[in-house]
């Protein structure tokens, strides 16, 4: 659909109120990958021992990961499952060939596309320079140039038939983000709908997430130097803190793991689950694992019918194998990745 034009949001011809629809909400760009073994020094000439093309972005990535993951159980199980749950993606994109060709990945990997294009815009590129051997992840993003999807583009792609909506968090976009959070919960009084919102960019404006009616909040670690926390501890009981109303606050922080605590009006009514970070004897791509996690997580309490406590750790085991892979492809069979 074009911004410049009356936005028409193709409904699919099938009964989706059988389905569980599944919305991630957020970024996509092409991500060009290089595998290097050290950062090049300024003005030189390097060369890359890989380079790769992929759909990126946060939302597009927990998307795959999520689609992969309903392959996964449909192979293990005999059962196909197109018929139960729609995954979704609703972010911007631009109007040329990159936009083409991810779209052609999102219908390949069984996820509806309801991306908006911008006429005569660059579709959001991110350059990655993956460094194994020192540990690192150098990007460069060219992401913040599009209009970002508002609260009238979102009616029209039906949200409020939706099961389960995911937010990335991104300051561009927080105000519209708040206003569809409180339309949601203004129009769904039975609470059929469940509301997720991610926490990584550290930035001023996302903190008015800890004022909002959601279900569950996810915290990576690059947003604790925000406000100083040094650990996985510190980081829950001081986002608890923050908490007005009632949520699963899930805290991530690496290979030191992540937690899980039920959160009342500022304090943890429950008990708090840890889940290890499980890891691979050789590390090819961490991009994306913390996508993966989140996406993993969401999925085992969906589909699985987890409890949160326990969803934290099958994101950490699906986790752990995506980093011994490159890219999201082969978490049809992640269980099987050593």
């Amino acid at each position: 659909m074009y911004r410049d034009n009356q936005i028409n949001c193709i409904h699919l011809a099938i009964d989706m109120a059988e389905k569980k629809r599944i919305l991630f909400i957020g970024l996509a760009c092409v991500d060009i990958s290089f595998l290097i073994d050290s950062y090049p020094i300024e003005d030189s000439d390097h060369c890359s021992n890989f380079c790769r093309w992929s759909v990126g972005g946060n939302a597009a990535n927990s998307s795959q990961v999520f689609s992969h993951l309903l392959k996964w159980i449909e192979n293990r199980e005999n059962r196909n499952l197109q018929n139960h749950y729609q995954v979704e993606f609703i972010g911007s994109l631009g109007d040329d060939v990159a936009a083409r060709w991810m779209e052609e990945v999102f219908t390949a990997k069984r996820i509806t596309s309801r991306a908006i294009h911008n006429s005569g815009q660059t579709t959001a590129t991110t350059t990655v320079l993956n460094s194994p051997i020192n540990g690192t992840r150098t990007f460069i993003f060219y992401c913040n140039h599009l209009p970002e999807p508002n609260l009238e583009d979102l009616q029209r792609c039906d949200i409020l038939n939706a099961h389960w909506i995911h937010f990335e968090g991104r300051y561009v976009n927080m105000e519209s983000i708040l206003e569809t959070i409180r339309y949601i919960r203004s129009k769904d009084t039975e609470r059929k709908i469940t509301i997720s919102f991610e926490l990584e960019q550290p930035d001023k404006r996302l903190e008015a997430i800890f004022e909002e009616d959601i279900d569950y909040l996810f915290i990576g670690k690059q947003f604790a130097p925000h406000f100083g926390w040094n650990n996985i501890d510190e980081m829950l009981h001081r986002a608890a803190d923050k908490i007005i109303g009632n949520c699963w606050l899930v805290c991530i922080w690496g290979l030191l793991g992540s937690k899980v605590a039920k959160v009342s009006k500022r304090k943890i009514i429950d008990k708090v689950h840890f889940a290890p970070a499980y890891l691979q004897s050789k590390v090819l791509d961490t991009c994306g694992a913390g996508d993966t996690f989140l996406a993993a997580t969401i999925f085992d309490i969906i589909v699985n019918k987890s409890h949160p406590g326990k969803a934290i750790n099958f994101g950490s085991r699906v986790a752990g194998a995506k980093v011994a892979i490159h890219g999201f492809k082969q978490l049809d069979e992640w269980d099987s990745i050593s």
